[in-house]
């Protein structure tokens, strides 16, 4: 395989030609075959750092560094600061091409994209701040757990972010937050970016599944964040991308959507990995107290696995036709309208639920030895089941946005805090 550059290098890249063209649609594929293939050839690294990362509870270095070198985590990140400025679909092929390895470690694919991704919509100054760094990551929380109060020069934020998947590693932190007026009423929700060396980090991540996200608590204490690392998120969910950027596709899709659907990825291949594991050992596994000695030869073995086969298609399906609707809408210079932000949130419960109820069929055709420690099964349905319960992925919410807008009603439930 031919090497990739370094984003050093893509940076000199940029420097030398001028600020690059977005990347037309052939090479958004052949980079992202180009990391899937890298993907794949550090599977053996990163499956033999799973002890590791389940004792820490969080990604060994040495999976992290691995996992960087692939550029899986530099897909978002505008071309002129040494990224691939990929596209939306893109990005989920390339989380679902890690989680089928790792679920944590395709959910922090997912979860540092996104983040990078939401720094678009910062002035350039800030992008400045947090791009220079050709390592950079960014991890960020969307719920404004912390308060901005209005000073001269900036904002005085303090607050605590739970769920900060990827913390640990990451050198920024994009995190919302209400922004008060003396009286202490809240006046807008605005997202601030702020370095590793301003926040601190409590270890509250003990769960049964996701255990390697490292998804602790930033806590954040009187620190002055400049003005231009502040932007008003009402804003940047009713307009379209900075001006700066009307050449670039993927930083004109609309934010709700995004936001939703980047956590989408990981499910779909952990749902894959799951069903190749079932189908894999069919011919090497019994039913016990049944006459048959392969699970494959049972017709109800057959038809479980063509149930969980069809809805795992079924999510994919509906992923890849959400990823298009924002996709191509960007291309065109368009904003989703009502409808079809609230199909793509639509299509994401689909994809959610399909694979949990796909990984469920799974569970029980494999059989109780799926449950071991020792099994990748109960890995990755420990991992699916915790991901899937994700505020913004919750089936019941999305569908009701869906519902709503099909029936022509007000949707006050996808906005970004219902203090307003």
């Amino acid at each position: 395989m031919a090497p990739l550059l370094s984003p050093a290098d893509r940076i000199e890249l940029s420097h030398r030609n001028g600020k690059l063209k977005a990347p037309t649609v052939e090479e958004i594929e052949e980079t992202t075959s180009a990391i899937i293939a890298r993907i794949n050839a550090i599977a053996p690294t990163i499956r033999e750092h799973q002890p590791e990362a389940d004792e820490k509870r969080a990604m060994p270095e040495a999976s992290y560094r691995a996992l960087r070198d692939t550029g899986a985590l530099h897909l978002a990140i505008p071309r002129q600061y040494g990224g691939f400025e990929t596209s939306i679909a893109s990005q989920l092929r390339i989380s679902a091409a890690v989680a089928a390895i790792d679920g944590s470690a395709g959910w922090l694919t997912a979860l540092f994209n996104v983040s990078a991704w939401g720094v678009s919509i910062f002035a350039e100054r800030a992008r400045d701040d947090v791009f220079g760094d050709p390592e950079c990551t960014a991890c960020g929380v969307l719920m404004p757990t912390g308060i901005a109060i209005p000073v001269e020069g900036g904002y005085r934020v303090t607050g605590r972010w739970a769920y900060a998947s990827g913390s640990d590693h990451a050198t920024w932190a994009n995190l919302a937050v209400l922004v008060n007026r003396g009286d202490g009423a809240p006046v807008d929700v605005a997202g601030v970016l702020i370095p590793r060396a301003d926040y601190r980090l409590e270890d509250t991540w003990f769960s049964s599944g996701m255990r390697a996200t490292a998804s602790n608590t930033i806590v954040v204490e009187d620190v002055l964040v400049p003005g231009h690392r502040a932007v008003s998120l009402r804003d940047a969910v009713n307009n379209p991308r900075c001006d700066e950027y009307r050449e670039h596709p993927l930083y004109r899709a609309a934010l709700g959507p995004v936001l939703a659907l980047s956590l989408v990825g990981p499910q779909l291949g952990m749902g894959r990995a799951a069903l190749d594991y079932v189908i894999a050992n069919a011919g090497l596994k019994g039913i016990a107290y049944t006459g048959y000695p392969r699970q494959a030869d049972s017709v109800g073995f057959q038809l479980q696995v063509a149930r969980a086969a069809s809805k795992i298609d079924t999510a994919h399906l509906h992923a890849f036709r959400a990823a298009a609707d924002i996709d191509d809408a960007a291309r065109r210079g368009d904003d989703l309208d009502a409808s079809a932000r609230g199909r793509v949130r639509g299509d994401c419960a689909v994809a959610i639920e399909s694979i949990t109820e796909a990984l469920s069929i799974l569970m029980s055709a494999h059989g109780a030895s799926g449950f071991a420690s020792t099994s990748p099964l109960q890995r990755i349905w420990c991992d699916s089941n915790i991901a899937a319960r994700h505020a913004v992925l919750l089936p019941e919410i999305n569908h009701e946005i869906y519902g709503k807008v099909l029936l022509g009603l007000a949707d006050r439930v996808s906005e970004v805090t219902p203090a307003f």
